[in-house]
């Protein structure tokens, strides 16, 4: 399995769950050995995180993983620049739960998990979106996990992009 080699090779890889909703996935991947120190959601609204720790049964000391709300395209959630090539200067964050934005993170996330989450965009800000998370990574240790990408046979309203073009956004290279 990718995760478990990951953090074989980098024991202190953080993942982040963007676009979390309750939390199921982040949970899972605590569940299956990811270290909660190093595990962070994300989602627009806390209410979410908020409605599954009633949901889990769970409280913020007994499931400590970090959030972090906020718009994935606001430069209050995620400062833009450009993505990393090489390890970044500033230092990781060490207690992810005391995070207010996501910009000190920039450089230092091994896994992005974006689930059910871009095809509520059109074109123009999935792009934006694909920077915004790519800012958060080093190229040389990274792994972005998009679980669900909803596709249509042409764009719409709600934007599904034919499947040779989530192709392509997936061999972009986003400099």
């Amino acid at each position: 399995m990718l995760l478990d080699q990951l953090l074989k090779a980098r024991p202190s890889a953080i993942i982040l769950d963007i676009a979390c909703c309750f939390g199921n996935d982040i949970r899972k991947a605590v569940a299956d050995g990811w270290p909660v120190e190093n595990a962070l959601a994300s989602d627009i609204s806390k209410e979410f995180w908020d409605q599954g720790h009633e949901l889990f049964k769970s409280t913020p000391e007994t499931f400590s993983v970090g959030f972090v709300d906020g718009d994935a395209l606001s430069s209050s959630l995620i400062e833009p620049r450009e993505p990393f090539y090489s390890p970044p200067l500033s230092p990781r964050p060490t207690d992810l739960r005391t995070l207010v934005s996501l910009t000190p993170l920039q450089g230092h996330i091994s896994v992005i998990h974006a689930s059910s989450f871009f095809h509520l965009f059109d074109e123009e800000k999935q792009l934006a979106l694909a920077k915004q998370l790519a800012s958060l990574t080093n190229r040389r240790y990274m792994l972005v996990i998009v679980k669900c990408f909803v596709t249509r046979p042409k764009p719409g309203r709600i934007y599904g992009m034919e499947p040779s073009s989530g192709e392509e956004l997936s061999k972009l290279k986003l400099d």
